[in-house]
């Protein structure tokens, strides 16, 4: 309960408000003075007052929600792309050539293949021609090539892949029926350009079918002296074509 009075002073006005009870004992007591002659004046206080006895918090400021810190920044992770491994391969490979040595020569060889993750197939191979003959009466040569090269073997569509390359060794040629015969040996050089069929059968295992030309660098003559005269027995042509036949497994 509040109730109060006012009352003039000698100095002006006093005004007491007092809070009690629903029993009548008194709570609190607070007494204003106002030195004006209009007892008016005293309104602005008693207003004051009162509103603070009904609500004490009504000129408190409201607590402040605590602002959340702000988070560092996040660094982005970098993302690592997996790089495919490189593969590793090896064939055994069956040739064909004609223009190499005289008539169609047949050839053996092996071959190790390197693929990088990021670059073209990189092919090494060792092959040998073996005997071959060349007439040239009363007698002949025999010849054998060895060679051994390098080439490269970007993917064009599909199965379908160009190798070009070069492959050097040496022809040994020997004669044979002649009063006098002679052994040969010739260093030889080729630009290879052959176009290559792949078919696997299983993981890791296929086969392959290439052809193509082999441009010779260089192009030795063997020859045979009959008397004064020397006589071409054999000169390797202008381009021998080439194709093959290979199995081979990869790892």
């Amino acid at each position: 309960m509040i109730d109060g009075s006012i009352a003039p002073s000698e100095t002006g006005w006093t005004a007491s408000i007092r809070t009690s009870d629903e029993h009548g004992a008194v709570l609190g007591q607070r007494d204003l003075h106002e030195p004006a002659a209009n007892c008016r004046e005293i309104d602005d206080k008693l207003v004051l007052v009162l509103a603070l006895i009904i609500d004490p918090e009504l000129f408190e400021e409201p607590a402040q929600t605590p602002t959340p810190p702000t988070p560092p920044p996040r660094r982005a992770r970098p993302v690592v792309t997996a790089r495919a491994p490189w593969r590793f391969g090896a064939s055994v490979v069956g040739l064909v050539a004609a223009g190499m040595l005289p008539g169609v020569a047949v050839g053996t060889g092996l071959a190790a293949t390197i693929e990088p993750s990021n670059a073209w197939p990189i092919e090494i191979a060792a092959i040998l021609w073996p005997y071959d003959r060349a007439i040239a009466a009363p007698g002949g040569v025999k010849m054998l090539e060895l060679t051994g090269g390098v080439a490269i073997c970007p993917h064009l569509v599909g199965t379908l892949s160009a190798c070009v390359g070069a492959q050097a060794g040496e022809v040994r040629a020997r004669g044979y029926g002649y009063d006098r015969n002679q052994l040969q040996h010739e260093l030889v050089a080729d630009g290879t350009l052959m176009l290559r069929l792949e078919r696997r059968f299983a993981p890791g295992l296929g086969a392959r079918l290439d052809a193509g030309v082999w441009v010779p660098i260089s192009r030795p003559k063997f020859v045979t002296r009959a008397g004064t005269t020397d006589m071409v027995v054999y000169q390797p042509a202008p381009a021998a074509f080439v194709s093959a036949i290979a199995l081979w497994t990869q790892f």
